[in-house]
C-alpha cells in the first residue's frame, strides 16, 4: 500500500472504492470524535442536505456513497460508476465535538482501497476539523488526493464550508425520514461550543429512539422537577443538572427547537418557561433561582402541565365507559419526565389530576430518585378509570450513575404504546 504525504495522489483502480477512516484514542481529550463526507459540485458544494453523509445519515446519492461504523472504525463504500454526473469531487473529514483539539489525538489514519494510507501529523494542531482526504475526478478517471486541511471551529464552519446551510429553518410542515436526520445534525453542530456535553446525549437518545422506531417523532418535551426541601441535597451533588441535561438530549431529538418546558414543585408549581439547549449551563442553579423549597404535593404541577398546554384541568376522574372528545391546540404530544424524590401529601388530588389528563395526548414518565419507597408512584402506574394510560414508572437510587443507554432505554418503554393508544382513541392525528 503507498504511503502518502499532503498532496499526494493516486489513482483508483475499481469502480468500487473502499475508504476507511480511524483514529487514537477512540475519543479525544474525552470528546466524542466522528467522521463525514461531502459529495460535492463541480463548484466544491453540495447540492443539497442529501449531501452530507454522517453517522445518522449514512447514505447518500441513491445508495452510491454509504457509510458503516464498525468499533472505532468509520468504513465509507464508493460506487463512482453509479455516482451522480454532477458530483466530481467527495471529501472527508473527521471531528472533535467538544473542548478539545486533534493535538490530542495519538494518530489519525485514512485508508484508500487497499491502495494508499495517509497519516497526517496532529502535533500541535489547534483544529477541531480535518479534511482528510477527497476523492476526485479528472479526465473520466476517479483518483485520491492526501490533503489533511484543518478546520478551527468544528463541523459548523466545516458543512458551511462545502454549502450546508446550518442555519436554515426547515420547511416541512410534517417532517420526513431524511429531514429529521439532518435537522438534528444542524443543531448539534450549533451546540459545538454552547454545550458540547449534549451532542453523546442527543446522539444516545437518537440510538433509543431508533430501537422503538420513534426517530422521526415530533413531540413537545416537558421537565417537571420536584423542589421540596428533601431534594436540596440532589441540586448540591449535581444529580438535578445531570437530569436536565440528558432530558435536553432527549428534547434535542423530539423537540422542533430543541428545547424543554421547564416546571418544578412543592406544596406549590411552578411555570418556569422554556430552557433552550444552549442555556443548559447550571440549569440547577437557574431552578433554584425561580422557586422556594417547601412540601410535596403532585396535584397542583400536574395542573399547571394541563394549564401550560391549554387543557381543561376543571374535569375529575373518569369511568372506563367515558366517552372523550379534546380539542388538541396542536397536532403533537407531549413527553413529561416527572422527577420526585418522595411520596406527596395530597394523594386523592394527584389521582384525580392523572385521571383528567388522560384525556390529553400527554404522557407522564414518573422517576423515583433515591432512596424512599414510591408506592405511590406505582399506583399512579396501574391506576383504573383512566380514558388511556398516561403514564409509567421506574425508580433509580442513583439516577446520576445509571448510564445514559439505560436511561433512555427506560424513558421509552411505555411511550411508544402509549401513542399508538392515543392516536386510536382519537387524541392524536
Amino acid at each position: 500500500m503507498k504511503s502518502l504525504t499532503t498532496g499526494g495522489n493516486t489513482a483508483l483502480g475499481a469502480s468500487t472504492v473502499t475508504v476507511e477512516i480511524n483514529w487514537s484514542p477512540i475519543q479525544i481529550s474525552g470528546c466524542d470524535v466522528d467522521a463525514s463526507a461531502f459529495l460535492l459540485n463541480s463548484s466544491g458544494k453540495v447540492r443539497n442536505d442529501e449531501d452530507f453523509i454522517f453517522y445518522n445519515q449514512p447514505s447518500g446519492a441513491n445508495g452510491s456513497l454509504c457509510l458503516v461504523v464498525s468499533g472505532g472504525k468509520h468504513i465509507f463504500t464508493v460506487n463512482t460508476n453509479s455516482l451522480p454526473n454532477d458530483i466530481e469531487k467527495i471529501s472527508f473529514a473527521i471531528t472533535i465535538h467538544g473542548n478539545a483539539n486533534f493535538a490530542g489525538a495519538n494518530q489519525v489514519n485514512i485508508s484508500v482501497s487497499q491502495t494508499a494510507t495517509f497519516s497526517p501529523s496532529t502535533n500541535d494542531r489547534s483544529e477541531t476539523a480535518l479534511i482528510l482526504g477527497e476523492l476526485y475526478k479528472r479526465n473520466g478517471q476517479w483518483k485520491f488526493r492526501a490533503m489533511g486541511q484543518g478546520f478551527t471551529g468544528g463541523l459548523g464552519p466545516l458543512a458551511t464550508n462545502f454549502g450546508v446551510d446550518i442555519l436554515a429553518e426547515e420547511k416541512e410542515t410534517v417532517p420526513d425520514q431524511d429531514a429529521s436526520k439532518i435537522r438534528l445534525e444542524k443543531k448539534l453542530i450549533l451546540l459545538e461550543k454552547k454545550a458540547p456535553q449534549l451532542i453523546p446525549l442527543a446522539k444516545k437518545a437518537r440510538v433509543a429512539l431508533e430501537k422503538k422506531r420513534i426517530q422521526d417523532h415530533v413531540a413537545a418535551v416537558a421537565l417537571i422537577m420536584d423542589v421540596s426541601g428533601s431534594m436540596d441535597s440532589m441540586f448540591q451533588d449535581g444529580t438535578v443538572q445531570n437530569v436536565v441535561e440528558r432530558i435536553l438530549g432527549l428534547g434535542l431529538n423530539f423537540d422542533d427547537n430543541g428545547a424543554i418546558d421547564m416546571f418544578a414543585f412543592q406544596s406549590r408549581a411552578y411555570s418556569l418557561g422554556e430552557l433552550q439547549a444552549e442555556d443548559v449551563k447550571d440549569a440547577d442553579t437557574w431552578i433554584l433561582n425561580k422557586v422556594s423549597m417547601g412540601g410535596t404535593q403532585y396535584a397542583p404541577v400536574i395542573n399547571k402541565v394541563l394549564e401550560h398546554y391549554k387543557y381543561d384541568t376543571s374535569s375529575g376522574g373518569l369511568d372506563s365507559g367515558s366517552s372523550v372528545t379534546a380539542t388538541l391546540p396542536a397536532e403533537q404530544p407531549v413527553y413529561a419526565f416527572f422527577v420526585t424524590d418522595g411520596d406527596c401529601f395530597d394523594k386523592s388530588k394527584a389521582q384525580k389530576a392523572i385521571q383528567n389528563a388522560s384525556k390529553y395526548p400527554i404522557f407522564f414518565q414518573f422517576v423515583g430518585i433515591g432512596n424512599s419507597s414510591f408506592n405511590f408512584l406505582e399506583k399512579l402506574d396501574d391506576m383504573e378509570g383512566r380514558f388511556v394510560d398516561n403514564a409509567n414508572f421506574f425508580s433509580a437510587s442513583s439516577i446520576k450513575n445509571m448510564s445514559d443507554e439505560l436511561l433512555y432505554e427506560k424513558m421509552m418503554n411505555e411511550y411508544p404504546q402509549w401513542l399508538v393508544e392515543v392516536k386510536r382513541k382519537g387524541l392524536l392525528r
